[in-house]
C-alpha cells in the first residue's frame, strides 16, 4: 500500500544516514547487552509453545492455556531487567493474565484456550464457559491482591527533603 517512489525515497534516506554515520567521528558505541532481547524472545517462544501445546517429536508440551502460559511468559520476560522485583512481577502477571482472559475470552470472544482441560473439569458441570472464565479471572485478581498485602515489598530509600 506504500507507493513505490515513497519506499525508494525512504530507503535512500536510510542509506544516506548510514553513510553519514560512518563518515563522521563520534562517540564510541556502548557495550550491547543481549540479555533483554533474548529473554523477551524466549518468553514469546515459551508462550507460543505452552498456550496450545506443542509436539516436537522428541518433546511433548501439554496445552496449559492462558492461565499458565501468560504468567510464564511474563516471568521469563521479566528476567530481561537486571533489577527484577519478584513481588511486583508476580502481581503484574496475575492481574494481567486475568485482564487478558476477560479481554480475549469474554469481550472479544476469541477461541483462545484459557486453561487446561483438567482445570476445566474441576468446576461444577452446570457452569458455562463464561462463568468458569470469570471465576478464574476473579481468583487471579484475588491472588494478586493477596500477594500485594501479604508479601513484603521492596523498600525504597527514604529521601529527606528537609
Amino acid at each position: 500500500m506504500l507507493p513505490r517512489w515513497l519506499a525508494i525515497g525512504v530507503g535512500l534516506c536510510g542509506v544516506l544516514l548510514t553513510v553519514a554515520g560512518f563518515a563522521q567521528e563520534g562517540h564510541p558505541l556502548e557495550a550491547v547487552s543481549f540479555r533483554g532481547p533474548v529473554m523477551v524472545v524466549l518468553g514469546i517462544l515459551f508462550f507460543a509453545a505452552t498456550i496450545r501445546g506443542t509436539d516436537l517429536g522428541f518433546v511433548h508440551i501439554p496445552q496449559l492455556g492462558l492461565i499458565a502460559a501468560g504468567p510464564l511468559a511474563m516471568f521469563i520476560g521479566g528476567f530481561a531487567a537486571p533489577d527484577v522485583r519478584w513481588r511486583d512481577l508476580l502481581i503484574l502477571s496475575l492481574a494481567l493474565t486475568a485482564a487478558c482472559m476477560m479481554l480475549f475470552g469474554d469481550l472479544l470472544n476469541l477461541p483462545i484456550p484459557l486453561y487446561p482441560q483438567w482445570l476445566s473439569d474441576l468446576y461444577p458441570a452446570g457452569w458455562s464457559n463464561d462463568m468458569r472464565m470469570r471465576v478464574t479471572a476473579g481468583v487471579l485478581v484475588a491472588l494478586a491482591i493477596l500477594v500485594y498485602f501479604v508479601v513484603p515489598g521492596h523498600k525504597e530509600d527514604e529521601i529527606d527533603v528537609v
